[in-house]
Formats: C-alpha cells, sequence, structure tokens
C-alpha cells in the first residue's frame, strides 16, 4: 500500500495542496489536468526527485522504473543498448519485444536515427523491461497517432504484470482507454 498523507508543495505559487491518498499494490493510477496544476511534480515526489513543503509518502517500492517526459535515451547507442542497460532479459526477448512495439528493423538501430514516436516506444518498453515493482509514466504517448497509441496502450497494459503503475495524460481518450483498467484516477 501507498499512504500519501497531504502532500503540499510550492514554487511561485502552490501547486499541490494537501494530497492524500491511498494506493493499493498493482494499481493502475491516471493522473490528468491542465498544464501546471502539479501532475509531474507529484510523480517527481513519489519516485523521490523532488521533495515536499509538507506532508509524506510511504510505501514506495525501492524497485521503481520511469517514463520522463523526455525521452533520456542515449542518442549514441543502439536500441538493442538502452534496454540492455536495465534489464536481464535476454536478447533474443528483447527483440521480440521490440520488434512488437517498434517493427523489425529498429533493434540495433542508433536511437539518433529513430523519429520522436520510436524513441517514446524505446523509452515505454525501457521501463516495462526494467526489474521493478512500480512504473512512473509521464505523458507516455506523446508523439503517437492513434493507431500505434492503442497499440502501446495495450501492451502496456498486458505487460504490467502486478507492478503499480502511475500514469500522467493530458489526453481524455487517453485517460478512457486507461480508466476501463484504472483503480483511481485523479
Amino acid at each position: 500500500m501507498i499512504d500519501i498523507q497531504n502532500l503540499c508543495k510550492s514554487y511561485d505559487k502552490p501547486v499541490l495542496s494537501n494530497v492524500t491518498a491511498q494506493i493499493e499494490e498493482g494499481s493502475i493510477v491516471v493522473i490528468t489536468g491542465p498544464s501546471g496544476i502539479g501532475k509531474t511534480t507529484f510523480l517527481h515526489i513519489l519516485m523521490g526527485l523532488v521533495t515536499p513543503d509538507e506532508g509524506c509518502v510511504c510505501g514506495i517500492p525501492n524497485r521503481m522504473a520511469a517514463v520522463f517526459q523526455e525521452d533520456r535515451l542515449l542518442e549514441e547507442r543502439s536500441v538493442k543498448d538502452n534496454l540492455r542497460l536495465v534489464t536481464d532479459c535476454s536478447t533474443e526477448e528483447l527483440k521480440k519485444e521490440c520488434d512488437f512495439l517498434l517493427g523489425e528493423d529498429v533493434f540495433r538501430k542508433k536511437v539518433h536515427e529513430l523519429s520522436g514516436g520510436m524513441k517514446r516506444r524505446v523509452s515505454i518498453l525501457r521501463a516495462l523491461s526494467a526489474p521493478s515493482d512500480i512504473i512512473f509514466m509521464d505523458e507516455p504517448f506523446h508523439g503517437l497517432d492513434t493507431e500505434t497509441k492503442d497499440k502501446v496502450i495495450q501492451y502496456i497494459l498486458e505487460k504490467k504484470g502486478t507492478k503499480t503503475l502511475f500514469v500522467v495524460t493530458h489526453d481524455l481518450e487517453e485517460k478512457t482507454k486507461l480508466m476501463a483498467n484504472c483503480h483511481i484516477a485523479f
């Protein structure tokens, strides 16, 4: 159980005010809302990257994976190398997953050769391949067309297993597709 108690955070103005929630292990949590209301700040607090002004978070597993708003990939390395950095999965298994999510002939390409949407999918695949108990995704579907987005959402829902999943999105369609499997929405 993740216990979030009275989280507050301000920068020039308050972005989080007394956020309280209890999240069951294995839940899917979808966080939506307009820009500037603290969605990313909230994720960063949960990940331990930002310290709240007040409140506390208990029960976040130590093994976590993330898809940030920026891809944060090693551009001069191959897709394979970027995936191998975080997982013990076999090369054959990683290639199979990569072929499914990105298409054949991408696995050995350098990241800088990929489109923005392909980089997003590499980031998602990397997070899902990492040994973790919780996954944080901040705008993971940015730059994906509708058909690809649908495929990626289904892939995430199938591959998350028992992991807790937090997803930030502005897109109501994405929210609706995730909410069909969602336990909590903010």
